[in-house]
């Protein structure tokens, strides 16, 4: 079930460089960065009930982003949140996926970013996926792009994903809904936009982020999870032929929380009951720092 398009609407706002405008009217000029090379990082959050779910994670990493690039904060931690519930609230979007996206903005053409001083903030709102019980299962490749485990690159949300859309794309034409992206080494890092577990001898498995896997927000809960359940929980090494013989793989991303893995290259996936107790948990997680 994917998650559905959006469009432009008329009745929708987005937040950009300061002002709440129309979607219509929030216009970025070409020379943007972002636009131009993906000179940007971003972060994508579920809002529950009106509240972006694991916030400060969400902001560390988001800061953690443009350190990395060096660009400068375009609005204070307090300031960017005010922000973000003052669109939500606009919008009417108390059950929503939020993105943030901020550019180096403007600069001189080519590669340096010397001159590119004034970065470009959006914010958007956009519809959460219905998420049905059960929820859906969801069928893999193995790509054939590799990801470089020792870049720095890999643990931030850069705009600039071309692997991810490459995987994204050999999955599209082969038929399934998502690809496993391996690095140099042979080893699964991550899929193209989401993170990956598995389960053995009721312990649950996911490939250390020095494997080139990002540091994911909904991956932290998770193993956050395992240890309030007495769950053990390992980061751990695994070839990617070996993967489709692990039993109850499963993926996690802060849109669809956690999904079951269906088959891998074809392979059927043996399931696991542990799943449903992680996605039990993981519910009343949510429900429990909604509310707080």
């Amino acid at each position: 079930m994917p998650i559905p398009h959006h469009s432009l609407n008329p009745t929708m706002f987005v937040f950009l460089n300061g002002k709440l405008l129309p979607e219509s009217e929030a216009l970025v000029p070409i020379s943007d960065r972002g636009f131009q090379l993906g000179d940007g990082v971003f972060e994508t959050m579920r809002v529950y009930q009106g509240a972006p779910f694991r916030w400060v994670a969400h902001l560390a990493r988001l800061n953690h982003g443009l350190a990395t690039l060096g660009i400068h904060p375009p609005l204070p931690d307090d300031s960017l949140h005010d922000a973000v519930v003052s669109l939500i609230d606009r919008n009417n979007a108390s059950d929503c996926v939020l993105r943030i996206q901020i550019t180096r903005g403007s600069g001189q053409r080519g590669c340096s970013p010397k001159g590119a001083d004034d970065p470009t903030i959006t914010i958007t709102t956009h519809p959460a996926p219905v998420i049905p019980d059960p929820p859906p299962r969801r069928s893999l490749i193995t790509s054939r792009f590799r990801v470089q485990s020792d870049s720095p690159l890999a643990s931030i949300k850069s705009t600039n994903r071309l692997i991810n859309i490459l995987a994204k794309d050999e999955a599209d034409k082969a038929g399934a809904d998502d690809a496993v992206l391996v690095n140099e080494r042979g080893e699964v890092a991550e899929l193209t936009s989401s993170n990956i577990f598995w389960i053995g001898d009721d312990t649950i498995h996911t490939p250390p982020v020095f494997c080139g896997a990002l540091p994911g927000i909904t991956r932290a809960a998770v193993m956050e999870l395992a240890a309030e359940l007495g769950i053990g929980c390992n980061e751990t090494t695994c070839a990617a032929s070996k993967l489709a013989s692990k039993t109850g793989v499963f993926l996690t991303v802060s849109t669809w929380e956690l999904l079951e893995i269906a088959s891998i290259d074809g392979t059927p996936v043996t399931p696991s009951p542990l799943l449903k107790t992680l996605r039990t948990a993981y519910r009343e997680l949510v429900d429990r720092e909604t509310r707080a």
